[in-house]
């Protein structure tokens, strides 16, 4: 819609926000691969393919309790709304037709950045919850942009390279709610873009 990122004002953009999630610090059993995929399998209707789900479920990971430490590459606002985007430098072939829907949704869930920007997702909302009088999810969320490098050019077709999806909001707050409430006073993400 003729929006260009290199258009951004200095004080709408947070580059590499930092973010701590905390996982089961407040008494909430911990997370498992079974309960990540649940909350997805529940809330994310056809957001997520049931393929990714039991990819989910499959996670061979111990239940984790502690802390999920990340950095969001870029968080923005424009006009009311937040998003955040991340940067990918994959080369999925060498056509603008191999950075099409499809095989950017195919290399999202191959790649695990499915799960990556829900839980970036999470960790903006819980930050915009503390920072932003009002805030409300459906109001103030934009959406999650996945940019793949290779496939944006100027002589490319619009669109081409370029992954977005806005969560529901049930799935984050089921996702949030799933990782386990933040401990008061927990520092939670850092940054400030306000």
């Amino acid at each position: 819609e003729g929006f260009c990122l290199r258009d951004l004002p200095r004080c709408d953009r947070v580059d590499e926000m930092e973010f701590t999630l905390p996982v089961a610090n407040s008494g909430s059993p911990p997370l498992t691969a079974s309960s990540l995929a649940d909350v997805f399998a529940a809330h994310a209707g056809d957001a997520v393919s049931a393929g990714y789900v039991e990819r989910l479920r499959g996670f061979g990971f111990s239940p984790l309790q502690g802390h999920l430490r990340g950095f969001i590459d870029l968080s923005f606002r424009q006009g009311d709304r937040f998003y955040l985007a991340d940067y990918k430098s994959n080369q999925l072939g060498r056509l603008p037709g191999d950075y099409g829907p499809d095989k950017l949704r195919a290399s999202m869930e191959h790649h695990d950045y499915v799960l990556q920007y829900h839980l970036y997702t999470v960790a903006l909302h819980r930050h915009l919850g503390r920072r932003l009088p009002g805030y409300d999810y459906d109001s103030h969320m934009g959406g999650a942009y996945y940019l793949f490098l290779r496939g944006m050019a100027p002589e490319s077709p619009g669109g081409l390279g370029i992954f977005y999806d806005r969560p529901p909001r049930r799935l984050i707050e089921a996702l949030s709610a799933c990782l386990g409430d933040e401990a008061p006073g927990a520092p939670g993400a850092q940054g400030g873009a306000e």
